[in-house]
């Protein structure tokens, strides 16, 4: 028993007699010493994994866009299949993309759908918006702000569907059968990115071509805008305006990338709305050049969200 070791422990509390723990203890960083990466670096690390994985994302919606479109001019899809079609892919988009939203988009359209069914004489414009009302705020008090944040634009969007069909039922007697009314809220063309687009020019997709034959043309036009201001978003601002500037030119820089980031997503969705069969004079979302350099606010607020603008203002 004399053989057995015994276990040593050390007090070491002396050792920190006058130190602060690491959660205590600030440290500042200087950045001024850090050098700025060459084109080269800049296009290797962040421009071209910035483009093929963006690329590799959206690839599922172009598809389904593709498909939507050939649907759309088929003339051996009838019109009800292809309001099934149409709502189908939505509800694969919104699956694939924003699987968090899909229960309570399905609810809305459900909802608002019997809202569009109570009799004339009880209907008033203020119960076009209880439904919408009810969900959003529903999502607002009760999903976590990081997925709340990250599906409101979908959200948002059918709300602004919705309120124009029931606005439409309102000023006239037609009421859209449920095939025509869930593809048209479930357009799997503007049911992720937008933009709002009425129900009338949701049908006439299918009964008449409006684009020139320059429309390939014009949707790769946006497709390539579109990644430009996403690399200005991403890249470009942070290599061209160190963390080292002045600040002013640091509150610029993250001003310019959040707008450009806007850009980007509002030409991806002209982009799709090409694809999908709507007219050229439909597509166009936003206005950089109106935006960074307006000769007032007015048109900051026409050419930042151009059918937005025509939603409100209707």
């Amino acid at each position: 028993m004399d053989d057995v070791e015994v276990p040593i422990f050390y007090d070491d509390e002396g050792d920190f007699v006058g130190h602060e723990y690491l959660q205590d203890t600030d440290y500042e960083y200087e950045y001024e010493d850090v050098e700025r990466e060459t084109l080269f670096e800049l296009y290797k690390y962040c421009v071209g994994p910035t483009v093929y994985d963006t690329a590799s994302y959206i690839l599922p919606l172009l598809i389904t866009t593709i498909i939507f479109r050939l649907s759309a001019r088929s003339q051996y899809v009838s019109h009800r299949n292809f309001h099934l079609l149409s709502m189908i892919i939505g509800i694969y988009n919104i699956y694939h993309y924003v699987t968090e939203c899909l229960f309570t988009l399905l609810v809305l359209c459900t909802f608002s759908y019997i809202a569009l069914h109570i009799p004339k004489r009880n209907y008033n414009s203020i119960s076009i918006f209880l439904p919408p009302i009810f969900v959003i705020a529903y999502c607002e008090l009760s999903m976590p702000p990081v997925i709340w944040h990250k599906i409101r634009s979908v959200v948002m969007t059918m709300a602004m569907k919705t309120i124009s069909v029931a606005i439409d039922r309102i000023n006239s007697n037609d009421l859209p059968n449920i095939y025509s009314y869930m593809g048209y809220t479930f357009c799997g063309v503007t049911c992720l990115f937008g933009p709002w687009t009425s129900f009338k020019d949701y049908t006439l997709i299918r009964y008449a071509n409006n684009q020139n034959k320059w429309w390939m043309l014009y949707a790769a036009e946006y497709l390539i805008l579109s990644f430009a201001f996403l690399t200005v978003s991403n890249c470009w601002t942070q290599w061209v305006l160190t963390d080292n500037s002045w600040k002013w030119f640091l509150a610029y820089r993250d001003a310019l990338s959040f707008r450009t980031s806007h850009y980007f997503i509002s030409y991806i969705a002209s982009s799709v709305l090409l694809l999908g069969g709507f007219p050229h004079v439909l597509t166009a979302v936003v206005k950089p050049l109106k935006v960074e350099f307006p000769r007032s606010l007015v048109q900051v607020v026409i050419f930042w969200n151009m059918p937005m603008h025509f939603w409100l203002k209707t």
